[in-house]
């Protein structure tokens, strides 16, 4: 499992300063209207410290993104106990919290602006898979933790991480695009997923004692 992300340690005041202002211009403008102008505009510090930090809008940009997931990292790591299904819960509540606050709400909305430019960029293309990528073994690795500790046969920790996170980032793109509620059902069937994993063991074992 990866390491706890101290977000606001391994970034300054600055940067992070400046992440926030790039965050804030997007939502206002869009990435198509984003420029180093309306950052500065929501920076309350002088325009030349974004030319002494960064060369160009997009290295912010980049830096936004992982600002992001190592805030989202760091929220789960925050709730983190020693049950990997409580854990895998606490990643569902954290991405796709049934009554977003505006800033979650404005937070889905960003990133899905800036998904989409991984269409054709190949730039945000390996931001995003860098992102999936590092989700992707963050869910592995607990579901795996539940495989070990319950000795459970025949589930594969690769197969149910694609799976969740492909559910994960499909609300996540529909909540941010579409005027249709999807997250209420899709949190339902991933606990629903949860639920089962974590019974699995006590049903191999009732069957074990049955056989007996």
């Amino acid at each position: 499992m990866d390491e706890r992300v101290p977000v606001d340690e391994e970034r300054g005041e600055t940067e992070q300063r400046i992440v926030e202002a790039t965050f804030a211009a997007i939502h206002e403008h869009g990435y198509s209207g984003l420029t180093i102008q309306r950052i500065a505009d929501q920076f309350d510090k002088s325009k030349s410290l974004l030319y002494y930090h960064y060369d160009d809008k997009d290295e912010i940009v980049a830096d936004l993104l992982g600002f992001a997931l190592g805030r989202y990292l760091s929220a789960i790591d925050d709730r983190t106990t020693d049950d990997p299904i409580a854990n895998l819960r606490v990643m569902v509540d954290e991405l796709l919290p049934l009554d977003p606050t505006p800033e979650e709400a404005a937070g889905r909305e960003v990133v899905m602006e800036l998904r989409a430019q991984a269409v054709t960029d190949p730039e945000f293309r390996a931001a995003f898979t860098a992102i999936d990528d590092r989700l992707h073994d963050r869910i592995a690795g607990y579901v795996a933790e539940a495989i070990e500790r319950d000795g459970v046969d025949g589930v594969d920790a690769d197969a149910v991480a694609e799976q969740f996170l492909a559910v994960l980032n499909g609300a996540l793109i529909e909540s941010a695009t579409a005027d249709r509620d999807v997250v209420p059902a899709l949190r339902a069937s991933l606990l629903g997923k949860l639920d089962r994993l974590d019974r699995l063991d006590r049903l191999d074992a009732a069957t074990e004692g049955d056989e007996e």
